[in-house]
């Protein structure tokens, strides 16, 4: 009979062999207890025999030892493994060359059970399928289905995990607003991506993300991102990072002096904080560069700076972008222009919103 079922007997720490029980009659249960779990529990030991505390105990894993670094005494030669990601070790009787393999994959942290996965021997999708609908629970299913989505589009850009992480933050965020229901598809999952990139500082333009479904147009994920933006308000701007390394180089194209490069970062980093619609890195920076441009141009000065043209090419965007960008910039001209410029260019901020935004309001009309 099994030592853990006889009360007689109990179980030899040392060599695993059953041996006579000394039972007490007034504390009979407890020092059973003691002496049947003594080999169950952890064997970790924190003090060598010999060196005690001089010592230190090192825990092999791989080999299930414990061995003093002192004097080099084995102090425990079959631990208990408390790693429960892995399922063999070097002295399982396999090659040495073998690493270890994990069971499944790693449990993710963002699902609310955080379970383990299961591995199928041979790929059946009804099993499958079966095995998600039991053990898995229904908002679970939903995130497990966009984040596969995500790993998809994530692959094939070649991004980093940290904007993996990032994105499968925002879509979490989206299913406790009890907003990701409806957004399980392409269009959607890629302006998380874009989200998540602005925000991990590994900024992807639409036109690269678009080319992962070539069945939607820039348009619609543009779009789209609005609307996330919208409903997410925190998720709607870039690290000012690579907002500096940005305006940096491309104002050093277009030889501007310190004063204009400080003014203009200036004024994409409030935009990115207040204006909510959609635009490329590029496009803003380009934007700001005209606007603080032509608050700076006047035919006093005999300083050149660059035109509309000029700038559009280096920034890598079109005219007609770079004129809506620059008119959303100079509606919002009082929120994030600096404090100098709103004294000193009044009267020509006056001037240019009556050129740009007086007209726009007479052809609408």
């Amino acid at each position: 009979m099994s030592s853990f079922y006889n009360k007689n007997l109990s179980l030899n720490p040392s060599n695993g062999k059953a041996y006579p029980a000394r039972i007490s009659g007034n504390n009979e249960a407890g020092n059973i207890n003691r002496r049947l779990f003594r080999s169950f529990r952890s064997t970790k030991n924190d003090m060598c025999p010999d060196c005690k505390e001089k010592g230190i105990i090192i825990c092999d894993t791989s080999e299930g030892t414990q061995i003093c670094n002192g004097c080099g005494l084995v102090v425990e030669s079959n631990i208990l493994s408390e790693e429960q990601e892995w399922r063999n070790f070097s002295n399982d009787g396999q090659s040495k060359g073998n690493d270890r393999n994990r069971v499944g994959e790693v449990s993710d942290i963002w699902l609310e059970n955080n379970l383990t996965s299961t591995t199928f021997i041979k790929s059946s999708k009804k099993l499958q399928h079966l095995n998600m609908m039991t053990q898995i629970n229904k908002n679970d299913q939903t995130l497990l289905s966009a984040f596969n989505i995500l790993k998809l589009i994530c692959e094939t850009f070649f991004l980093r995990s940290n904007v993996i992480e990032r994105a499968k933050e925002i879509t979490k965020e989206l299913q406790d607003m009890e907003q990701l229901k409806n957004r399980i598809n392409n269009l959607n999952m890629l302006a998380v991506v874009y989200l998540a990139c602005r925000e991990a500082g590994h900024i992807k333009s639409i036109k690269e993300l678009i080319t992962f479904d070539r069945s939607y147009k820039e348009k619609d994920l543009g779009k789209t991102i609005n609307k996330l933006k919208k409903v997410l308000p925190s998720r709607a701007f870039v690290y000012n990072e690579n907002i500096s390394h940005l305006i940096y180089s491309l104002s050093n194209r277009l030889q501007l002096s310190t004063d204009l490069i400080e003014a203009i970062e200036y004024v994409v980093k409030k935009a990115t904080t207040l204006i909510t619609t959609s635009h490329r890195l590029n496009s803003l920076c380009g934007g700001s560069i005209h606007l603080i441009v032509e608050l700076n141009t006047s035919e006093e000065k005999n300083v050149k700076l660059p035109h509309l043209s000029q700038i559009a090419s280096v920034c890598g965007v079109t005219t007609n972008t770079l004129k809506t960008t620059f008119k959303e910039l100079l509606a919002a001209s009082e929120y994030i222009l600096p404090k100098n410029y709103l004294k000193d260019n009044n009267t020509k901020l006056v001037i240019l919103k009556h050129k740009y935004l007086h007209d726009d309001k007479k052809k609408r009309r």
